[in-house]
Parts: structure tokens; sequence; C-alpha cells
């Protein structure tokens, strides 16, 4: 009976809806309503509805429903209400989600529209036209079970990363203890020492600095014995019976200095380094004699004079290095390392004579030292080697012994001391440093003028027998027997003469000896004239220069290790109270030319025999000096008087076989052996030349320490760095530090033909499956959180064709362990990679999964 009313009902309603649809479509104009149901105002303006939006399946009067008569459109639109919701009240959200199914959101339009979207009739639940039956078990059983196991994977990794971050934290405590035990304790005890042991070394540098010049100066200057065999007792004859003439003794002093560098060097390349004489340059250290860098721009070198007793503690620092560095070196016997160049220039194969020639002429074009070759291409073992030589050559070296260097005092004028010319605006005329070097380079009594002709002579000659060499003067040719005959030469006064025959090995040796000697001589020419600016400089500047020039005297006498009867002839020949004079003219085995100049007078003619002077009732010089100058006259007996004599009678050239000592009035200097003289001599300087045993160990100590400082400072940095900072806040393991227990690990992914391979704070690869090359896809850059999404990056890998260099970033998400799933390059040489890992399985992942 109940159920035909309600049909009567229903029909009469449709029958309604009928009418107001017709009369609606009959006048368009008079169907109006409240638009949408977004806002809360009840009271807002009706708004006409166009005849072509009613019955279009879109509700545009959710209120009332007055334009979906036919559709359903607005179904569940009562008396203001939509699905439940009181519209004019609140806005519901965008879309109606089904609460067993949160992926599935459905438009209002198809809530309780008499359609079972939600497994469980959720949005039909306030419909009258329809019942839904609850299918979730059936229609989610797929997303079920992986939800499931996404929980299950989450709590897993959950736990996983709360061990991670556990451990972590462990090690992160354990790391800060250390760091702060390194930091505030032991590296500050470090540092404490180290700056003690800093002091400690300074002040016995310093000891040492100040206490050696004491030591050189009142101690082996003055350290003449009883007996007067000390090294004051030697230079004391430069002073005494002319105390009133202070002059002559300086130049007299000045003369053995330049001649023992002349000598030093002549015996050894060891004793000549830079263009100078390094004997000298070691006395001025022991003497404290800084000179200036820039030693080539002045006649006269400047230089600082230290003051043991003033000098500030900066001086004495650098003056004790520079004589802890000159012992290092004498103990490991290489004096050459102090010079680079003489090292260099050390070799006598043709490469470096070639070299040398070539260094010569490059000199001259630039208008360098007329009359000084580049001397030091000149080593012990320098000679001519025609085998290696050409003509041009062989007449460049030669021409380095003759037309260049012709003696101690051939110094140009016009050109100064130094060299480089006469400069616009200055004078012409030499000024007085210029005559005082000069001078004093005249007062160098070694004349090797007649051993340097004779010698270039017979680097120019070749006897008959001996091949015929390139740029020889004297040429053999055939008489008209068809015998050879000797051919003339000349010598440098225009004379002629002829070579005699010799054996031809015999001329090689002879023309090799020669031209070692003649090395030689050049370095002592070159020495000399740079002796002589610097001793000069100290008679000019000094404030006491005879004291200076006395010890100066006595310590480039130690460091030339000259023997004693070399130095006993030179004390002899430059001494005012011992030199004899030579001016009487020809004496007994003189030989004089047709032209009357004495060209070959007997050697040690200057001292022998050695006489002694007595002042004030000492008689100088030293007994050892006296008995080694007589030693020396006697060596020298006869000598050379046969050969040099007759070598100049006649038109003909007595080729020699060798080249014995004295050969025309040269005698090589001779260096000091054990049992010399002046080793005992010089026995008191030895001693303190070694540095004394509290810089070393000072030394070792600061060192061991600044070690253990160096050490603890890189560990505490290394610390700083590894946590992330001083205070941990920047740490490179992420927020809770869940990348520590990944690192150092790698992951890999097959994409392709390519396998990919990650690196946490490593490096991440692309290989060739095929057997190709890696290619870097970048270094470790960073890990960060972006937007909710967790990311790894790596940067600077290998740069692509004409692109940029290539990248890689890991998107991590939740897992129960650590593996690399996809790989893509979504940009050119820029890969992205996904990655599921307990590290992403925090808090935040959970809110958004709604587990």
């Amino acid at each position: 009976m109940t159920a035909i009313p309600l049909l009567i009902v229903v029909v009469l309603l449709l029958h309604d809806a009928t009418t107001l649809a017709s009369s609606s479509s009959s006048s368009s104009s008079s169907l109006r309503c409240r638009l949408g149901w977004t806002t809360s105002n009840v009271d807002q303006e009706l708004q006409s509805i166009h005849p072509t939006r009613i019955n279009d399946g879109y509700c545009d009067c959710p209120y009332d429903g007055l334009d979906e008569p036919n559709t359903g459109a607005c179904s569940g639109s009562t008396d203001g209400m939509w699905a439940g919701i009181l519209i004019a009240q609140q806005a519901p959200p965008p879309s109606f989600g089904c609460p067993r199914q949160p992926a599935l959101r459905l438009p209002y339009s198809r809530v309780n529209d008499g359609v079972c979207d939600c497994c469980d009739g959720a949005d039909e639940s306030s419909s009258v036209m329809i019942s839904c039956a609850d299918i979730c078990d059936v229609a989610l059983a797929d997303e079920l079970a992986a939800k499931r196991r996404a929980i299950a994977n989450y709590e897993i990794g959950s736990k996983r990363r709360s061990d991670y971050v556990s451990e972590y934290r462990k090690w992160h405590a354990i790391t800060m203890d250390e760091l702060r035990k390194l930091k505030y304790t032991e590296f500050t005890e470090a540092t404490s020492e180290l700056t003690a042991a800093e002091r400690a070394s300074k002040d016995a540098a310093i000891s040492y600095a100040r206490g050696w010049i004491e030591n050189v100066t009142d101690g082996v200057l003055s350290s003449s014995s009883t007996s007067g065999d000390g090294i004051g007792s030697m230079l004391e004859i430069f002073v005494v019976g002319i105390i009133d003439v202070d002059d002559a003794a300086v130049v007299d002093l000045a003369s053995l200095i330049i001649s023992m560098c002349a000598l030093s060097a002549e015996m050894s390349s060891e004793n000549y380094a830079n263009g100078g004489c390094r004997p000298l340059d070691d006395a001025s250290l022991d003497v404290g004699l800084m000179w200036g860098d820039d030693e080539s721009s002045n006649i006269l070198p400047a230089f600082v004079k230290l003051d043991p007793t003033t000098m500030a503690e900066d001086e004495a620092l650098k003056y004790a290095e520079r004589l802890l560095a000159r012992s290092a070196e004498e103990k490991v016997g290489d004096k050459k390392k102090r010079t680079a160049a003489t090292a260099a220039s050390s070799s006598s194969d043709g490469k470096s004579a070639r070299e040398g020639v070539a260094r010569r002429r490059m000199q001259r074009a630039k208008g360098g030292l007329s009359s000084m070759p580049d001397y030091e291409s000149l080593d012990d073992d320098d000679y001519y080697d025609r085998d290696y030589m050409g003509e041009d050559e062989e007449e460049e070296e030669e021409e380095a012994y003759s037309s260049e260097s012709s003696g101690y005092d051939d110094v140009d004028m016009d050109e100064g001391v130094v060299g480089g010319g006469v400069q616009e605006g200055q004078s012409s005329s030499p000024s007085p440093d210029e005559l005082l070097v000069r001078s004093l380079l005249e007062t160098v009594p070694l004349d090797r003028a007649l051993f340097k002709n004779r010698g270039e002579t017979l680097l120019r000659v070749s006897p008959p027998g001996h091949p015929q060499e390139d740029g020889d003067s004297t040429m053999s040719d055939d008489d008209d027997d068809g015998e050879p005959v000797d051919a003339p030469s000349s010598t440098d006064d225009g004379s002629s003469f002829v070579a005699v025959a010799a054996d031809p090995m015999a001329v090689q040796m002879v023309k090799t000896t020669i031209s070692r000697l003649l090395a030689g001589i050049t370095r002592g020419e070159s020495s000399a004239r740079s002796a002589a600016r610097f001793v000069a400089s100290v008679i000019r500047r000094s404030e006491a220069p005879l004291e200076t020039l006395r010890i100066l005297a006595a310590m480039t006498m130690y460091h030339s290790n000259l023997a004693l009867e070399d130095v006993a002839e030179l004390i002899y020949l430059t001494s005012s109270a011992l030199r004899r004079s030579t001016s009487q003219g020809d004496e007994e085995g003189q030989v004089s030319r047709d032209d009357g100049s004495s060209s070959c007078p007997p050697p040690s003619n200057d001292i022998c025999p050695p006489h002694i002077v007595v002042v004030g009732g000492k008689t100088y010089p030293p007994r050892f000096v006296l008995e080694a100058a007589q030693a020396r006259c006697k060596r020298r007996e006869g000598v050379n008087s046969g050969e040099c004599a007759a070598a100049l009678e006649g038109d003909e050239i007595d080729f020699p076989v060798a080249v014995s000592d004295g050969y025309y009035n040269y005698h090589a200097p001779r260096p000091r052996e054990p049992d010399d003289g002046l080793a005992s001599v010089f026995s008191s300087i030895n001693s303190p030349r070694e540095p004394p045993s509290n810089i070393s160990e000072s030394r070792k100590r600061e060192a061991s320490i600044r070690d253990k400082t160096n050490t603890l400072s890189r560990r505490v940095a290394d610390l700083e760095r590894e946590i992330g900072g001083a205070d941990g806040s920047s740490s490179k393991y992420g927020v809770d530090g869940e990348l520590y227990a990944l690192r150092d690990t790698c992951h890999k992914v097959m994409h392709g033909k390519y396998e990919y391979e990650v690196c946490i704070f490593g490096s991440a690869t692309q290989r060739d499956g095929g057997g190709g090359g890696n290619t870097s896809l970048g270094s470790w850059k960073a890990a960060y959180i972006e937007d909710g999404r967790r990311t790894l990056k790596w940067e600077g890998g290998a740069k692509c064709w004409n692109g940029p260099a290539r990248s890689a970033e890991v998107m991590v998400t939740c897992g129960d362990d650590t593996r690399l799933l996809t790989a893509n390059e979504p940009e050119t040489c820029r890969y992205v990679f996904t990655m599921e890992s307990p590290i992403a399985c925090d808090d935040e992942f959970k809110l958004k999964k709604s587990f």
C-alpha cells in the first residue's frame, strides 16, 4: 500500500521538473541561480544561466541543481547541501577522497550520483538511489600487498637508519673527544714546546754567529805563539818597520790577497766561482764582511761589516745560516754546489768547448769586457780538443788566451774596470776608484807573459810529421826531391821560426797540457781582477782597513789551500820589508833578445836567497816561512835555464816532448798536503769551523717538535673536515649522520649496454659492458634534501663533445637495503638514477606515505 503513494510522489516530482525545464527553455532569461559553491556568501546576486549550459552535464547551480534537471550532474544537491556538506558555511576540498583508496580522488559531481566509485561505497553513503557493497578486499589486493611491502621495508629500513644514526653519533662523540684533546691539549702543548725550541735554536745560532767573528778576529789572527810560528806572526812582517806608513802596509797586504786569489784559481777551478775569488769570498764571510748583491753595478762593491757586539738578531741569524750552509757543504766536500755555473762549465767535451766559444762571441757582440773572456767556462781540464773543434772554434779558443787576456793589470781605463764602455755624460778619464784597482793589480808579482806567449805559439803550429791542423800557421811542403821540409812560421815580434819534428802523440799531449795551464792562468787573471775590486773597496770604505786586510789575508790564505812554499814566495814578493829590488838589469842566468829586452829571467830571482829582517829584537819572517822559501829556491836551482835560453836561440822551435814544471818560467802552484807546514799552522782554525754541538742538537729537537706539531695540525684539520667543521654543523654525512654507514660504498646498475657505478664520497662512472673504457660522471659533490626529495650529487665528470661536463644525480627513496634501481639520461651528459636505501626511511617519509 505504501509503494503506490511513493511512486505517485516520484512521478509528480518528475512532472514538475519537466515543466520547469520547459518553461526555462522557453524563456532563457528566467533561469537565475547562485553560481559555484566555494564562497561562504549565501546572499550573493543571482546569475543568469545561458540556455546552452542547461543539461550540459555540469552543475552550475550546486545550491539547488536547477540547471541540470535531466542529467543528474547536480545529484545530492538539496537545500544548500551537497554530499552532506553545508556549502554556504565552508569550502570543501577540491575533490572527494575514498577513505580506503587515498590515491583515488573523485569530483563532487560523482558523489551520491547513484554510481559506486569507492570500493567501500563511501561516495554513495548518503545516496537514496543505491546501496554499495564493500569490495575493497578484492579491488585493493595488489595495492594492499604493495603497501604492506612498503610498510615492511620502511620498518626494516627505519630500524637500519636508526642503527646508522646511532653508529654515526657514537663515532661523532669519540671523534669530538679526540679532536678536543688534540686541539686544546696536545697541539697547544706542542706549540708551546715549538716556540721554546725555536728560541733555543735562535739563541744558539746567534751565539755561534757572534762568537765566530770574535774567534776569527781575536783567537786566530792574534794567536801567534811564543815561538813565532802562528798565523799572526806570518803577517806581522807587513807592518813591522813601516808602522808610520800604513798605506804601504795596506798595499802590501792587498797585493798578497790578490796574488793568492790568482794562484789558487790557477791551481783549481774550485777556487774560482762566478768570475771571482772563492777563497776571498769565504774569508769575507769569516770576517763578517757582507757584500752587496748588486756588485757588478759599481766599480767598488758595497759591503756591511758585522760587529759581533752590536749586530741585530736578524743579522746574526742570517750570518749564522750562511756559516752553517758553508760548513755543511764542506762536510760533503762539494764546494761546486755553491756555484751552478762552475758545475755547468766543468765539462771538457767538444760541446762545452763550442758553447764556450759561442758565449764569448755573444759577450763581445754585446759590448762586454773587451779584455775579459768567459772565464767561467775554463776548468782545470779545459784544453783544445782538436778532434771536436773546427777552425773557427780553435781560433776563438786561442784568442781567449792571447788577445783577450794579457796580464793581471790588463785593464782598459777607457772602458773601466767593470766594463761596458764609457757611458753618455761620463768623463772618459778613469775615476779614482778605477785608478786604485789598476794600481793594486800592478803590484801582483806574477808574470805569466813568457809562458803564455810560448804556449800560444806552440798551440798554433804543428811540427813536421804531425798531421796538419786547421788554423796552424806552420805548413809542410815537399822539396824538389819529394822530401818534406820544415815550413817557416813567425812569432809575435815578427821573427820567423821553423818547428822541429816531434812525435805526433807527444805533440798532442803537450798541446793538451799547455791548454790546461793556460786555462788556469786565465782563471787566475780573472780572479785577481775581481779580488782587486773587493780589496779596493775595503781600503776605501773600511774604518780600519789595515786590521781588516790582515785578517782577510790570513783567512784567504787558509781557504786558498796553497802549499806553504807558494805562500812563502808570495810573502817575500809582496812584503816591502822583504822584497828585493830587481832593477839592476840583466843578472846572471838572464837571456836577452837581440833588442836587449830581458826575455827569460831565472825563476825565483826575486827571493833567492831568502833573507830575514830583525825589528825590535824579533826576526821576520817566522822560521817555517824562511825554511819554505829556502826550499823553494833550492827546488828551482837551474830549472829552465837550458830550455828557456836554448829555445830562443836560432830560428828553430824545438817542440817539447813534455811540459815540465818551470817551462818558460811557469811553475804551477801546488795544493796544500796534510804534512804541509801550513796545515799545522791552521789547525787552530779547523776546530772552530765545526759548528758547536748545541746548534745541531737544538735544531734536531726543533725539527722533531715541528714535525710533531705539523702532524697534530694536519690531524686536527682532517678531523674537523671529517665531522663538518669545529662544531660538526656542516657534516658531510647528512642531517642525522645517516650517510656515515654508507661511506666509501659503491653501488651498480645495468642500463642497456652500460654499467653505472656510484661511490658515496667517491666518483661516479659509466662502463661499457662490451669491454670499452670507463667514462667519469664526476666526483662527489654533496648530499641534500630539497622539497622533501633526498638527492646525492656528483659533478665535474668527463666533458661531453661540444657539451657540458658530465654529472650524476641519485634520487633516494626508502628501502630495506641500499640498491641502485634505474639509470636515465634526461639531458645531454646529465645522468639521473633512482636508489632505495634505509637512509631515506625517516619520519618525513612515513608521514608522506601515511603509514
